[in-house]
């Protein structure tokens, strides 16, 4: 007994040796840097393997600050995105990040930690100082763009009704195969890419153009879109930034031409204290349907509020309102929706989002079969999964689940649908 007591001893004795001496070795790799030697405290960080959680923190940072020094940015956003995933609550991590992504030209995800790092209590200066920075990355660069992939199965790819047959007058009659709800898998593909030259210190100007292109296993799913836009984009202290625009779209069905749409979109936004944003949306626009005889003008306003309750918790809420008129009265009518939703940083980096909708359409006309003004009710929930730590050459993966469940008084028009989006995303 006496032994095996002794031996445990020499073991933990050897133990706590090999951690004094890693300690050592983190103590020199962060004199080196601190020396200027900034290559031979990069070797040493490199092979250092932590013992405790307050080593691998260490290690981190010094390895970030490092290769910052190094002019490595993409690799310094390795280590600094694991620290904020480590420590998520602790602002000066979430500064350092956002700095590193500055510098490798990732603008978008700067201004998104800053976003974050507002809700960890800084100081007003510092609050004063993140948001000048805010206002500096809202404004566009003067060439950008966006390149999307994703592959889309759903269980109700047409969203068309499950019932197999529909009562009319006293009699039963059955619906055809292809109108009814049928699996489909698919591929999407998203490019865009935009001028934005500087007319004033404030002011910017924006040409733009996008292709969206879907292709399913389902036939008849197949769709297209063109769209450019001219816009002028405003761009004020405190947060505040305003946007005209005008635009024009074609969309295609398979090979043939479904509707041309042109518009106006307003567009206003500020910041509602140190925490807290709302935007506010409303356009008018008119789509002609080639080949049906008819068009519908639509007009509709949103409001958005955006609130980050903490470094890893933003809260947000929309509400729209949607008013179309047109000659065809099965067309015509109006919406309403409210969204409530945010999304959570957990400890490692993980980001789940989550969005839950409510939305309701009235259409004007009767409908010539079931007698009856449409009415449909959505209800819709959609989760959202990244990963701070997961990109490559700036594609960042984003997994997407989606559940619909539609209730019409038009017995055809009601609807489920579970989809998932698999895909990848870079701006740049």
């Amino acid at each position: 007994m006496r032994r095996f007591i002794l031996t445990c001893i020499l073991a933990l004795m050897s133990l706590g040796a090999l951690a004094s001496a890693a300690a050592a070795d983190l103590a020199k790799a962060e004199a080196a840097m601190a020396a200027g030697r900034v290559d031979e405290a990069i070797v040493m960080l490199e092979a250092y393997r932590p013992v405790t959680r307050a080593e691998s923190l260490r290690r981190l940072w010094a390895l970030g600050i490092g290769l910052g020094k190094q002019g490595r940015h993409d690799a310094a956003i390795v280590p600094l995105a694991q620290l904020v995933a480590l420590e998520p609550r602790e602002p000066e991590f979430r500064l350092e990040l956002a700095a590193a992504l500055m510098r490798a030209g990732q603008t978008e995800r700067a201004r998104y930690q800053l976003e974050l790092v507002k809700a960890s209590g800084l100081t007003p200066a510092s609050q004063a100082k993140v948001q000048r920075v805010i206002d500096t990355l809202a404004k566009p660069k003067i060439v950008q763009g966006y390149l999307s992939f994703a592959f889309v199965p759903q269980s109700n790819a047409s969203k068309r009704t499950s019932l197999q047959s529909v009562a009319l007058n006293g009699f039963a009659f059955n619906l055809a195969p292809q109108s009814r709800a049928q699996a489909g898998k698919g591929i999407e593909l998203g490019f865009g890419a935009a001028v934005v030259p500087e007319l004033t210190e404030t002011l910017r100007g924006r040409i733009g153009v996008d292709v969206f292109g879907r292709k399913f296993d389902v036939a008849g799913l197949d769709e297209s879109l063109l769209r450019g836009n001219l816009a002028l984009l405003h761009y004020g202290a405190g947060g505040r930034s305003a946007r005209a625009e005008v635009f024009v779209s074609r969309r295609w069905l398979g090979r043939s031409v479904y509707s041309d749409t042109r518009g106006v979109q307003l567009g206003y936004g500020a910041a509602l204290g140190e925490a807290m944003r709302a935007n506010l949306n409303g356009g008018i626009e008119r789509t002609e349907y080639t080949g049906a005889g008819y068009g519908v003008t639509l007009r509709q306003a949103q409001v958005e509020v955006l609130r980050a309750v903490s470094p890893q918790l933003v809260l947000r809420g929309k509400a729209r309102l949607e008013q179309r008129s047109s000659s065809n009265a099965q067309a015509a009518g109006r919406a309403q929706g409210v969204t409530l939703g945010g999304r959570y940083s957990f400890h490692g980096g993980l980001r789940v989002g989550l969005d839950l909708s409510y939305d309701r359409d009235r259409f004007a006309g009767v409908h010539p079969l079931f007698g009856v003004r449409r009415q449909d009710h959505l209800v819709a929930a959609e989760v959202e999964l990244t990963h701070q730590d997961w990109s490559y050459r700036g594609f960042a993966p984003v997994l997407t689940i989606g559940l619909e469940r539609q209730r019409s008084n038009v017995p055809i028009n009601s609807y489920r649908n579970v989809s998932a989006s698999i895909g990848i995303t870079r701006s740049f």
